[in-house]
Parts: C-alpha cells; structure tokens; sequence
C-alpha cells in the first residue's frame, strides 16, 4: 500500500513529488495545463496544488475537477495524499497567473520556492513553482 503524504503548513519533498506524478496522469490524459504550482493558504494553514487550466475558461470548474477526480480514482482509489481537496483549478487569466507569468518566465521558475514576495504588486506568503 503507498505511503499517504500528508498536506500541512510545511512544504514537504513528499507533497512535491506527489505533485509532480500528478501532473504527469494529468497530462498523459490529456489535460492541458499553463502552471502548476503548491500555493500556502494561510488563513486555512495548508499549501494546495494549484493548476492553471485553459478548459476552466471554456468548461468551467466543475468539468475540469471531474477530469481531475477520474485521474485519481483511476490510480487504486486515488493518488497518495492528494485529493480533489488539495487541488484548485484557476483560469490561465487568473491574476496570480498573469503575475507568475510577467515576474519571468515560469520554465524558468520552475522548481523554485518564493517566500514572502511581491511581484508586480501581489503578495505572496509562499508558492513552489512545479511548472
């Protein structure tokens, strides 16, 4: 049985990696994503994996966490730690999006953490950039 990643106030090597096997079904189904990034929510004291999808745009929301949701549940029942709890779907237009994407460009981002940044006038308490 796989090991559970707990998702916490700490960032963890465990949430990253699951993070990134995530994308990876994600994207071998054929989901299309701009940015995929963990993102610490402190008013809920947690990080959440954070995709920019161009579909939420033309199908909305509930249409992509169902695609989302089917990826998980295909993997034994879901994928260690992650849940459609953990993941937010935002617009490629979103402005934190829009943000990452102005400060540089987010290939060269990847792989990098953020803590306590402005850019371009958004605050930000902590953000990894997967993608």
């Amino acid at each position: 049985m796989a090991e559970a990643v707990l998702v916490t106030e700490y960032l963890t090597t465990s949430m990253i990696d699951a993070g990134n096997q995530l994308l990876q079904k994600l994207e071998g189904s054929g989901l299309v994503m701009d940015a995929a990034f963990w993102l610490y929510h402190s008013e809920a004291a947690e990080w959440r994996l954070t995709l920019a999808v161009p579909d939420v745009d033309t199908e909305g929301p509930k249409r992509v966490y169902t695609r989302i949701l089917e990826v998980l549940r295909a993997q034994n029942g879901g994928h260690p730690g992650l849940s459609p709890v953990n993941v937010t779907v935002l617009s490629p237009n979103a402005t934190l999006v829009r943000v990452l994407a102005s400060a540089t460009s987010l290939i060269a981002l990847a792989g990098k953490r953020l803590s306590g940044n402005r850019l371009n006038g958004v605050y930000v308490d902590d953000i990894y950039i997967l993608r």
